[in-house]
């Protein structure tokens, strides 16, 4: 003892003296094994790797053989590098928890597994031991793809991405190939270390005496599963007896005889952990739902004990979930022999599996984020003129001299002008709506099925929120494609000759539906793929903000208000809507207030520009200060335009136009961390019956370049961005099961997960674009409705199918849609529904 502390002090006095500049010859202190040295990293959310590379570790080269010696069951190898840390694993197939883990024939790595390899990974790298298990916490867990054991083994990394508020972001991915140039995303979530809970109990008798309209014993239960497509061998059959109740299941649960010795091995033992999920069975007993399921999402794990050779499981529906809903959410609370809680699970939901299971399918399912985007693009003289029989020009607030020129000079056009003085840009958009809306309502109901091109010209910068006036000619085209729509922005130096020469030269190419000229160059809208990672995912909420989020007491205003109160200590939302308030909007957001985030609701009609300015007045005065926006608010009236009125259309207009450009104004010196706008797909692809709603969210994404280069000059604070949002499972517009049928058929999309919606905004956020498209789905067929190009097209086609954006929603859809319904097979009402993208 006497040497250990000499030993000690003597460290002491050589660390002094390096503080003090000394270079001291540290190799001295050992003998011939030499230790690496490592470079640590000065700040934790700097990101950088700081494990040693020595080349003579069987943990360093993804190449190498394993070694007898594995880190954990689940996590063989730390293969990080300097531009991750990642813990690496090669999985044979033979492996208890995949041999005896087969849902429709195949061997799958149970959702469970990644829990525990995301868990294990974590204390590894933060350097704790196996059993220092408390204190974790996981949340917005997406299991995306499974990830099968074929012939040959399969290798699967784990990256973790550390963020300057303490949170550990987690990937767990594969490759297709050896190429490694094609990353398959398995799972993600994020994970908390935090001090340990007080211990909790459950009332197992109690819960098992209410469970008591019938019993199942371990052979049902695993009989019940194979009937439903899951095979489920020795190491996954830890259910003794499942007892089931009116919407709650109590399942007795005990790790297979022949596992005994791995216990000790895992925190969240995969035997244990499954067989808890497989209890949700008889939640579905009697409901006719008995189908194979794999897991899709978690809100939230904590893990308070390890698992014990013995347990108990108690599953029920998650509030405000129930047995009828097309997602059902579960939690799930495992307990050890006298019901101290060791694991909670809450928001679990599962995705049922519809024919054969395929991790490399060309039908793989995913989400896809979008950003608009520009290429260079020059006329093609080759292509052929359409045959136009009406050509309107459209001149948004042009210069005198120019009005009168193209007016006088524009041989075959009628030109209109849209001129308003005075008045907000807001004002003059929907003002400048209520034209081109009659000008287009004039032109449809000619009885005649020639072309007619619209031409709108817009003329500098400060003009660029008017370009969402494309979301009326988007949503024209598809309702009937004899009227072709283009956006046409020009030069401030072009002369009215200039101009005549581009409208004309454009005429030629209609299929190109929005048009910038810029430093003398063409160039054409199109949509690109934003390829994201965990590194560009951030939470924009942070602790004690205070929060404003229009219509909040919509579904989607809530989902996010619940999402802050989770994610941030002591947050202030300020909840807005025009109605007053009822009884029936606070018991939605009493579960936000037991998050501890305090919930204000203010009843504003955002369209009043007085009433925002006090609003956000009284924010700044009572709570200290104003932080973020989420604009949520809107209504929709669907009509197609033969049918809709002005009053339906300014009704529909005013919350996202006006209400936007109110809020705006009224926050301009505000120092906002953000300012998110929640727009729709419509507004970017226009939709059959929502031309005023495809319209104001196209203003929304508009105003979002306009007011983001206003902050570039100094003149607002805070970055906006708004969200092109498709139909949410849940959510003010969910959707049926039949909806959601036909827009997988159709389109390959189906409701956006709340998960996969937080996720993405999330990801929007870290990213920093203007505006940002999320779609969920069939990820190929997806790809090809925004990617398909155009150019080459014949006359037929770019005459048909000349198109909502530069990159066209097929028409054959809105054709198959319209056939639907004259056969009868499709409602108007499902085709509105279905339309509500």
């Amino acid at each position: 003892q006497a040497d250990i502390n000499r030993y000690k002090e003597i460290l002491h006095a050589l660390a002094d003296l390096y503080c003090q500049g000394y270079d001291l010859a540290w190799r001295q202190l050992y003998g011939e094994e030499k230790p690496n040295r490592l470079h640590l990293p000065g700040y934790p959310f700097a990101k950088e790797s700081y494990w040693s590379s020595d080349s003579g570790s069987p943990f360093v080269s993804m190449g190498c053989e394993r070694e007898n010696f594995v880190l954990h069951p689940l996590l063989h190898q730390n293969t990080s590098d300097f531009s991750e840390q990642r813990f690496s694993s090669r999985f044979t197939g033979e492996e208890f928890f995949l041999k005896d883990h087969v849902v429709k024939g195949q061997r799958i790595l149970p959702g469970v597994a990644y829990l525990e390899m995301a868990r294990a990974a974590v204390q590894q790298a933060a350097g704790r031991s196996g059993q220092e298990n408390v204190g974790i916490q996981m949340k917005h867990v997406v299991w995306a793809r499974p990830m099968m054991a074929g012939e040959e083994a399969v290798q699967v990394h784990i990256g973790l991405f550390p963020d300057e508020n303490g949170e550990i972001a987690y990937e767990i991915y594969s490759h297709l190939d050896e190429s490694l140039e094609e990353t398959v995303v398995h799972s993600q979530g994020t994970i908390i270390l935090r001090p340990a809970c007080e211990v909790q109990s459950l009332p197992i008798e109690q819960i098992r005496n209410q469970c008591s309209r019938e019993m199942l014993s371990s052979s049902q239960c695993y009989e019940q599963l194979r009937k439903m497509g899951l095979e489920y061998g020795p190491g996954h059959q830890g259910i003794e007896t499942l007892y089931i109740g009116d919407n709650q299941v109590l399942a007795k649960l005990q790790l297979p005889a022949f596992l005994l010795d791995t216990q000790d091995q895992f925190i969240l033992h995969p035997s244990i952990m499954d067989s808890a999920l497989q209890a949700s069975m008889g939640l579905m007993i009697g409901s006719g739902s008995l189908k194979p399921a794999l897991p899709f999402a978690l809100q939230e794990l904590e893990i308070l004990e390890a698992c014990t050779l013995s347990m108990w499981a108690a599953v029920r529906y998650s509030p405000g979930s129930k047995g009828e809903d097309k997602v059902q959410k579960l939690d799930i609370e495992l307990c050890n022999e006298q019901g101290t809680v060791c694991v909670r699970m809450k928001g679990f939901s599962a995705r049922i599996l519809e024919g054969k299971i395929d991790s490399e399918s060309k039908e793989k399912l995913g989400m896809l984020l979008y950003q608009p985007g520009w290429k260079e693009k020059r006329i093609d003289s080759a292509v052929p003129v359409s045959p136009i029989s009406q050509h309107v020009v459209i001149l948004c607030e042009p210069d005198q001299a120019i009005e009168d020129s193209i007016a006088m000079n524009m041989n075959g056009a009628r030109c209109i002008t849209l001129q308003t003085k005075g008045e907000s840009i807001a004002v003059r958009f929907q003002g400048y709506a209520d034209e081109i809306f009659e000008e287009i309502q004039a032109i449809l109901k000619e009885k005649t099925n020639s072309k007619a091109l619209i031409q709108i010209v817009i003329f500098s910068k400060e003009q660029v929120p008017f370009s969402g006036l494309s979301g009326l000619l988007k949503t024209a085209h598809l309702e009937n494609t004899k009227l072709i729509g283009q956006i046409i922005e020009v030069e401030l130096k072009d002369n009215a000759q200039t101009i005549r020469e581009k409208l004309l030269e454009n005429s030629h190419q209609p299929f190109d539906s929005h048009i910038r000229y810029q430093d003398g160059k063409r160039w054409v809208a199109e949509w690109k793929e934003i390829k994201t990672t965990q590194d560009t995912v951030k939470i924009p909420w942070k602790d004690q903000r205070v929060y404003l989020i229009t219509g909040g007491s919509g579904g989607l205003g809530l989902i996010f208000a619940r999402d802050i109160a989770r994610q941030a200590r002591s947050a202030t939302l300020i909840l807005t809507g025009r109605s007053a308030l009822t009884q029936g909007m606070q018991t939605k957001w009493q579960d936000i207030e037991a998050l501890g985030a305090r919930v204000e609701y203010r009843q504003v009609d955002v369209t009043d520009q007085q009433a925002v300015n006090r609003l956000v007045e009284s924010i700044q005065e009572e709570f200290g200060g104003l932080h973020g926006i989420l604009h949520c608010a809107g209504v929709i009236r669907d009509n197609f335009i033969l049918k809709k009125t002005q009053e339906e259309m300014q009704e529909v207009l005013s919350p996202k136009v006006l209400g936007l450009v109110n809020l705006d104004q009224a926050t301009k010196d505000i120092k906002l961390d953000f300012f998110i706008l929640f727009s729709s797909i419509a507004g970017s692809l226009g939709n059959a019956g929502q031309a005023d709603y495809a319209a104001a969210n196209a203003f929304m994404d508009a105003y979002a370049e306009y007011r983001n280069d206003l902050a570039a000059q100094q003149q607002r604070q805070g970055k906006m961005l708004s969200m092109n949002w498709p139909l949410w499972q849940d959510g003010g517009m969910g959707v049926d099961e039949a909806t959601e049928e036909m827009m997988m058929r159709s389109m390959g999309m189906i409701g956006l997960q709340t998960a996969n919606g937080i996720q993405a905004l999330y990801q929007s956020t870290g990213i920093g674009k203007n505006q940002v498209m999320i779609m969920e789905g069939k990820v190929d067929q997806l790809r090809m409705l925004l990617e398909q190009d155009h150019s080459k097209e014949n006359d037929k086609h770019s005459s048909v199918n000349a198109v909502a954006g530069d990159k066209i929603i097929n028409q054959d859809l809105y054709q198959n849609l319209f056939n639907e319904i004259a056969a009868g097979t499709l409602s108007e009402e499902e085709f509105s529904t279905l339309m509500k993208m």
